[in-house]
């Protein structure tokens, strides 16, 4: 019974470990694209349009408008976040632009537009969540049921992920990391450094999990052996366990976190 919690506990330390990769390659992802940001510039054309009948690139883009009212020239949409829809904000801009909004819901329709934005960027990131997990695990391919086997055969590699690993992965996974500024976009020197510390925290987690990465791309050797794949439907259950391994890690970190702390307390009894 004990080796079996040792291996569940080296086995979602590694898991873990793993979300925790996805979670920087998502957030990576998402500061070089900025998703937020188009998702608030389209609600905001959208509630524009159907109030005016322009959006406000229409507007933007008329050089009679923006010599009449400046302000249209100088929104950044790098700046632009949920303080847009505040109705003060909106009453303003639409009588400066010479419409009155007589409705008695503006309030409700900026709440509904806002809502559509923050449903729209939770579900993409959901989305582009599973993806990077699925990528990442394809290309590394990395094999959830050959990690469980090796640690459940090795006791000496049982005993180093039970331990070691998951107190690693429990005190990267509760730290709090440093709130970024919402109005500033990442500069490309920012970029830059996340994605050096991104590409070595995959080479330590390659380094330590080796016995389950990339069986596809090897020839034998490593520690303990692989055998090499020789035959199609060899290559197809290892493409499988990669696929399978990419949706585990795309539950979350949280999950395992959490499943991490259960599994610990049990061990510790």
């Amino acid at each position: 019974m004990f080796p079996l919690i040792e291996t569940a506990i080296g086995f979602v330390a590694v898991m873990l470990t793993l979300s925790l990769l996805v979670k920087s390659l998502t957030s990576l992802i998402k500061d070089h694209f900025d998703f937020y940001t188009d998702n608030v510039r389209y609600e905001v054309n959208r509630f524009f349009r159907d109030t005016t009948g322009k959006t406000l690139e229409a507007l933007r883009a008329d050089p009679a408008m923006v010599k009449r009212l400046p302000f249209l020239e100088t929104i950044d949409w790098h700046r632009v976040g949920d303080e847009f829809f505040k109705k003060q904000q909106v009453e303003w801009m639409l009588t400066r632009l010479g419409y009155v909004d007589e409705s008695k819901y503006l309030e409700d329709r900026l709440a509904a537009h806002l809502g559509r934005v923050r449903y729209a960027f939770d579900t993409r990131m959901k989305t582009l969540s599973l993806a990077s997990g699925l990528a990442l695990c394809l290309a590394l391919d990395i094999n959830a049921a050959r990690i469980w086997h090796t640690l459940y055969t090795n006791s000496q590699l049982r005993t180093f992920f039970a331990s070691e690993v998951a107190t690693q992965a429990l005190l990267a996974a509760n730290q709090t990391p440093p709130q970024p500024d919402a109005t500033k976009k990442p500069t490309e020197a920012d970029l830059r450094q996340a994605r050096a510390a991104f590409g070595e925290s995959v080479t330590h987690f390659v380094n330590d999990v080796s016995f389950g990465v990339g069986r596809i791309w090897q020839k034998g050797g490593g520690d303990p052996p692989l055998d090499p794949i020789d035959t199609l439907p060899e290559f197809l259950v290892e493409f499988l366990g990669a696929a399978f391994t990419g949706l585990l890690v795309s539950v979350g970190a949280p999950y395992w976190n959490d499943l991490l702390n259960s599994l610990s307390s049990m061990r510790k009894k």
